[in-house]
C-alpha cells in the first residue's frame, strides 16, 4: 500500500511504510512537496505512490450584491386625542379644469384661501404659510381649528366635523389616510348625523395636541428598496446576496460589513458552483451612512465587495455670514423646486428635478443688449426653443453659460462691494459635492465658490453644470446692460409665458403624486453617464447636489432665483 516515507516523498515499498508506517493511514490525503507554484493548490499523496500536485484545489470565485433599504414607517397612531391643530387635506373628488377658489375655515377663526389654476383629483393643498399645512390654527394665533372646518371650492361648501366626536365611525374619526368627517350640518351629508366619509378631501396630514405632527404614507411603496432615510432616522434592513461564480466548492465564507461588524455566514456555507446565499440583518440609521461589504472564501483565496448607503433629508444651510458674501444671499423662490428624484441613482439613469410655478421655468439667457453712448450692440446665444406645449428636449440649448461680464448668464443680485460675485445662474444649474467623507461639507455649492467662506482667501469658481435633458414648458430670457448711466444697470426679461401645461411633461418622467400645481411644470434632469464621463461623480460614492432654478419672474415682485439640494448614492451595477 503507497504511503508517505516521512520525508514528503510518496512511495509504495515496503520499506518506506515501515519507516513512517502511521503515515499509511492517509495514503491519499498526506502532504508532500509542493512544487508547482500555483497558491492555488496544495500538493498530496494521490494513493497511487504520486505526489498530486492539484490535490486540494482552494481558488475560488464570488461576487456580492448588497442593498440598503429604509423599513416602512409604522402604520399611523390610531384616534383622535383633542381634535385637529392643522390638517393636510388630498381632494378626492372630480377634476376642476380652469381657474378654481378654495377657502378653508375653521371654526376658530383660522382661514386661508387657495388661489389655483385648477383642481386635480389628488391634488394635496400646502402652502408655506400654513407651515406646510393646508390650515394650520397655530399659524392664525388659535391653539385649534375648531369643532367645524369648512371648506368651499368655487363658492360651494362642504363642513367637515375637526374634532374628536365621530367616535361611531372610528375610521373618519381625524384618521390619517382616510376620508375626513362630514358634519350634520354639510350640505352634502344626507344621513342626518356626522360621521359620514367627505367625497372631496382625505386626511393625509394631522397636528394632534398629544400626537402631534403626523403624515398617511411616509414609509414609501410597499415592495420597493427606498433609500431616502426620514427626518429622525429608521430601521434599514441590509441583504447582502453571495453567489459562487467560480468552479470550485466555497468551504467557508467570513462576512464583514465597515460599518455593522461581522455577519454570521454559517448558514449558506457550503456554496457550490453556481449556488447563492442571502443574508440579512437590521440596524437603526440616524444619518447619511455607506456601507461596504468585504466577502472572502476558503480561508482567503476568493474575495468580492460591494457598497450601498441610505442617505438622510439635505440641509441646506443657506443663509449665513461668513467671509463669502455669498452665503449671505437669499433665495425666495425655492418653493418652485417641488421635487428631486432619486435618491439612489444607477449609471443608464438621471437625476430629475421636478419645478412647477405660476410662471414657466426660465431655461436660459438668449439675447444680450449693452446700450452705450454711441449704441447698442446685440449678441445671440444658441438657445432651444419650445417647438409645441408641452415639449421635450435632450441635450437643450441654454443660451450664454458666461458667469460674469457683460454677456453673463446670471441674474442681478448684488453683494456690497463685490458687484459681480452674487448674480447667480439663470438656466437650470447643478453643483456637486462629494461627502462620502465628509457628509457636512459644501465645498461644492454655489456659495463656496470663488471665495472661501472660512478664510477669505481666493479659490476657483464652483462651475455650474447645465441639464442633459428639459420636459414641459420652458421660455427664455434678454439681458440689457445699460452702460449710458453712471452705474451700469442690468435687467433680464423673461420672455412670454407659454400656455399652461400643469404637470404634463411630453415623455418626461411621471411626477411625483401630490405636488402643488400652479399651472407651470417642467422636469430638468441630468444623465448619471454624463456625469460620470465627465469625472464630476464616481461609483459607489455619495453626494450633496445643489440645484438652481428661476422662476421666470425677474422684473416683477418676487421674482428670484430658488434653489434646492438633495443627498444621492451613485451606485455600482
Amino acid at each position: 500500500m503507497p504511503c508517505c516515507d516521512g520525508t514528503g516523498v510518496c512511495a509504495e515499498s515496503s520499506s518506506a511504510a515501515q519507516a513512517n508506517p502511521t503515515g499509511c493511514a492517509v495514503p491519499d490525503s498526506t502532504p508532500c512537496a509542493d512544487t508547482d507554484g500555483s497558491s492555488c493548490t496544495t500538493a498530496g499523496c494521490d494513493g497511487q505512490g504520486t505526489c498530486d500536485q492539484n490535490h486540494v484545489v482552494k481558488c475560488c470565485s464570488l461576487s456580492v450584491e448588497k442593498t440598503a433599504c429604509v423599513a416602512p414607517a409604522p402604520p399611523p397612531a390610531a384616534g383622535c386625542t383633542g381634535g385637529a391643530i392643522a390638517l393636510t387635506l388630498q381632494y378626492t373628488g372630480s377634476t376642476i379644469s380652469g381657474p378654481t377658489t378654495v377657502v378653508v375655515t375653521g371654526s376658530s377663526g383660522a382661514s386661508v384661501t387657495y388661489d389655483l389654476p385648477s383642481l386635480t383629483n389628488g391634488d394635496v393643498l400646502t402652502t408655506a404659510s400654513e407651515n406646510g399645512f393646508t390650515i394650520d390654527a397655530t399659524a392664525h394665533g388659535q391653539s385649534k381649528l375648531g369643532s367645524k372646518t369648512t371648506v368651499t371650492i368655487n363658492g360651494v361648501a362642504e363642513v367637515l366635523h375637526t374634532s374628536c366626536s365621530c367616535k361611531a365611525t372610528p375610521e373618519t374619526n381625524l384618521a390619517l389616510c382616510d376620508p375626513m368627517c362630514l358634519d350634520s350640518s354639510s350640505p352634502d351629508n344626507t344621513t342626518g348625523f356626522k360621521g359620514a366619509p367627505s367625497p372631496l378631501w382625505t386626511l393625509v396630514g394631522l397636528k394632534d395636541p398629544t400626537l402631534g405632527t403626523e403624515t398617511c404614507g411616509g414609509g414609501g411603496t410597499t415592495g420597493e428598496c427606498q433609500t431616502a432615510l426620514p427626518a429622525g432616522g429608521a430601521d434599514v434592513e441590509f441583504t447582502y446576496k453571495i453567489t459562487n461564480t467560480g468552479t470550485t466548492t466555497v468551504s467557508d465564507l467570513a462576512v464583514e460589513d465597515d460599518k455593522l461588524g461581522i455577519i454570521d455566514a454559517s448558514q449558506i456555507v457550503p456554496l457550490d458552483p453556481g449556488q447563492s446565499g442571502t443574508l440579512t440583518t437590521k440596524q437603526f440609521v440616524a444619518s447619511t451612512t455607506r456601507n461596504t461589504v468585504t466577502v472572502t472564501g476558503n480561508d482567503g483565496a476568493c474575495m468580492a465587495t460591494a457598497k450601498a448607503a441610505v442617505v438622510a433629508p439635505c440641509v441646506l444651510g443657506y443663509p449665513f455670514t461668513s467671509q463669502n458674501p455669498r452665503t449671505s444671499v437669499a433665495f425666495n423662490e425655492s418653493e418652485v423646486l417641488r421635487a428631486f428624484r432619486p435618491a439612489t441613482v444607477q449609471p443608464g439613469e438621471r437625476l430629475m428635478v421636478f419645478y412647477n410655478d405660476e410662471h414657466a421655468l426660465t431655461l436660459g439667457v438668449r439675447k444680450v443688449l449693452v446700450k452705450s453712448q454711441t449704441g447698442t450692440t446685440m449678441m445671440t446665444f444658441p438657445f432651444t426653443l419650445l417647438m409645441h406645449n408641452p415639449d421635450g428636449v435632450e441635450s437643450p440649448q441654454v443660451g450664454t453659460t458666461d458667469l460674469n461680464g457683460d454677456n453673463a448668464g446670471t441674474d442681478t443680485a448684488t453683494c456690497t462691494g463685490f458687484p459681480d460675485l452674487c448674480d447667480r445662474p439663470l438656466f437650470p444649474a447643478l453643483f456637486i459635492t462629494d461627502i462620502t467623507m465628509d457628509p457636512d461639507s459644501r465645498a461644492g455649492d454655489w456659495q463656496f465658490g470663488v471665495i472661501d467662506p472660512d478664510t477669505g482667501d481666493s479659490k476657483p469658481e464652483n462651475t455650474p453644470i447645465p441639464p442633459n435633458a428639459v420636459f414641459g414648458t420652458w421660455k427664455g430670457a434678454v439681458r440689457t446692460v445699460d452702460k449710458t448711466k453712471s452705474v451700469p444697470a442690468v435687467t433680464v426679461t423673461p420672455d412670454t409665458d407659454p400656455a399652461k401645461n400643469h404637470y404634463n411633461l411630453d415623455g418626461g418622467d411621471t411626477a411625483p403624486s401630490g405636488l402643488t400645481d400652479q399651472g407651470y411644470g417642467a422636469e430638468v434632469a441630468w444623465n448619471v453617464d454624463d456625469l460620470l464621463a465627465a469625472g464630476v461623480i464616481e461609483r459607489g460614492h455619495v453626494y450633496r447636489v445643489q440645484f438652481m432654478v428661476h422662476d421666470g419672474d425677474q422684473n416683477k415682485v418676487g421674482g428670484d432665483t430658488g434653489e434646492g439640494c438633495a443627498t444621492v448614492f451613485v451606485g455600482e451595477e
